[in-house]
């Protein structure tokens, strides 16, 4: 199970970050972008991070909700459940 779950866990950073690699590294090669009419800064590559970031944890827990998996906070004996009809 170790080995399932985790390729699966680890298949989501895989599909969050291929696409956004692709997009980043897009016009590296363009005529344009060497003449300087497209740069990226920093503040677009953090503001992208971050959104990537968010983006593998929402996937991340989405799965876990899936697979009935506890979320564990700290240590053992708090576990945060989902009860139903609240």
């Amino acid at each position: 199970m170790a080995y399932t779950v985790g390729s699966a866990f680890y298949g989501i950073y895989f599909i969050v970050s291929f696409p956004a690699f692709f997009v980043f590294d897009k016009d590296i090669d363009n005529d344009q972008a060497k003449a300087g009419v497209k740069k990226t800064n920093a503040w677009d590559t953090i503001v992208s991070s971050c959104g990537y970031g968010m983006m593998i944890l929402i996937l991340l827990d989405v799965v876990r909700l899936y697979l009935d998996i506890p979320l564990i906070v700290g240590s053992s004996n708090v576990i945060c459940t989902v009860t139903e009809g609240i």
